[in-house]
């Protein structure tokens, strides 16, 4: 027989084609149609395409990302700053805290009219702080002129709420911060019981407040003349002239009680 036809499908329709020979077998063989070898041969896949509405989704989740980072490492610069200012404030609440017990002495001068005798004048400064439980010790200094009164100061009820609100609010402070600044893994909102151990300043303010104070006086007669009376700048050279010492609180009952103004500068 001649060379055997054989049909070659391509989709519906078949071809029939003349076989030809192999080069390598000697074989005759039947070979599809270009056409129907590329309609065959496998196609790269089309990559899908984004609708729109994902598209627009994507971009908006993006530029909130962006937006978080930048705030990030704005607030991660600004807790430096914050950080600082609150440890300068709890350095003041601390100076606070101390100083409720230290003794805060002041120094003031009070004259009055040359008409006015100094025997009444220490009669009545005298009056005015043994009305405050002062007692009057005048061993205590052996300057002439020179009155010395003594008493206890007793602790105060509202300073020591005040103090214990200072102390407490400042450890809940530190715990605050130290949640911000160390790592997560070590924040938690448990350390805020550390604030409880600020009501033991009320304890310490009690024990150290109450101490015995000092209450100096002493009366000067002005003679006259241009130079200030014993070289004290602000207080005249006439009249009577009353300094006293003491803690600045009793110094300003005493001024209240006396009803005479200080004079403008204090020695």
């Amino acid at each position: 027989m001649g060379l055997a036809a054989r049909p070659a499908f391509v989709g519906a329709a078949a071809v029939v084609r003349p076989a030809t020979a192999s080069a390598f077998s000697g074989r005759r063989v039947c070979r599809a149609p270009a056409a129907a070898r590329a309609a065959a041969a496998p196609r790269p896949a089309t990559p899908a395409r984004t609708p729109p509405r994902a598209s627009a989704e994507l971009a908006t989740t993006a530029y909130a990302l962006t937006h978080l980072a930048e705030v990030t490492a704005t607030n991660q610069s600004s807790l430096g700053v914050t950080a600082f200012v609150f440890l300068l404030t709890a350095w003041g609440g601390l100076s606070f805290i101390k100083g409720s017990v230290k003794d805060r002495l002041t120094q003031a001068s009070f004259t009055l009219p040359t008409d006015t005798s100094p025997d009444t004048l220490a009669r009545k400064a005298s009056a005015i702080l043994t009305g405050r439980a002062y007692v009057a010790k005048p061993e205590m200094d052996e300057r002439p002129g020179v009155m010395t009164y003594e008493g206890v100061v007793k602790p105060s009820t509202s300073i020591a709420t005040i103090l214990v609100s200072v102390a407490v609010a400042g450890l809940a402070g530190v715990v605050l911060m130290a949640n911000l600044v160390l790592p997560p893994e070590y924040a938690s909102s448990k350390w805020y019981a550390v604030s409880v151990l600020g009501a033991a300043v009320g304890p310490w303010y009690w024990a150290k407040a109450e101490r015995a104070e000092q209450f100096k006086c002493m009366v000067q007669v002005g003679e006259g003349g241009n130079e200030p009376l014993a070289g004290v700048p602000g207080v005249p050279s006439t009249g009577v002239t009353l300094f006293v010492k003491g803690h600045r609180d009793e110094v300003a009952v005493f001024e209240r009680e006396l009803g005479v103004k200080r004079n403008s500068v204090e020695e």
